[in-house]
């Protein structure tokens, strides 16, 4: 923002070089994205309240702090094996991006959290929202019981979910 003293927030850094139409693109992407991640948030909030056999491992749901945004992170579940990630997309496309995304990170050497993807756009129904996501938290969860939390598959096995 001009005349403001904040610091950029992340999205912003790279936005700040682009014409001005570009920004507020960007700028309306990364609210529309947003309003979907609340919406993640507030489904499975109001499953773990009012849910009559809900996980009694699973305890919260947050979005994502800042730093954890950076690492491709929208909401964090809290749950008895710790905290469990959540990536936020809006059609197979762009999961499938993410996905491939993270396989080339990945094996340039870079630490990846364990991350489900669940996609989340106008178009979809809030029980097939929240039974993918419930799907996705137990995956995670299992894997970790399995693996750890800093488990690396091999070369033959993504824990990101592509179905």
């Amino acid at each position: 923002m001009k005349g403001s003293n904040r610091p950029l927030r992340h999205w912003e850094r790279g936005v700040a070089s682009l014409g001005r139409n570009d920004q507020l693109m960007h700028q309306a992407r990364a609210e529309v994205g947003r309003r979907r991640e609340v919406r993640l948030v507030e489904l499975l909030r109001d499953y773990l309240n009012h849910a009559k056999h809900h996980p009694p491992w699973m305890h919260n749901v947050e979005l994502a702090s800042e730093e954890q945004d950076i690492q491709g992170i929208d909401v964090v579940v809290k749950t008895d094996v710790g905290d469990l990630f959540i990536q936020v997309k809006s059609s197979e496309r762009f999961r499938y991006m993410f996905v491939t995304k993270g396989w080339r990170q990945w094996k340039m050497g870079r630490a990846i959290p364990i991350t489900g993807i669940v996609i989340v756009n106008d178009g979809r129904p809030n029980q097939k929202i929240l039974g993918e996501s419930l799907r996705e938290i137990n995956r995670l969860r299992q894997t970790v019981q399995l693996h750890g939390s800093n488990y690396m598959p091999g070369r033959t096995a993504m824990p990101w979910s592509t179905s």
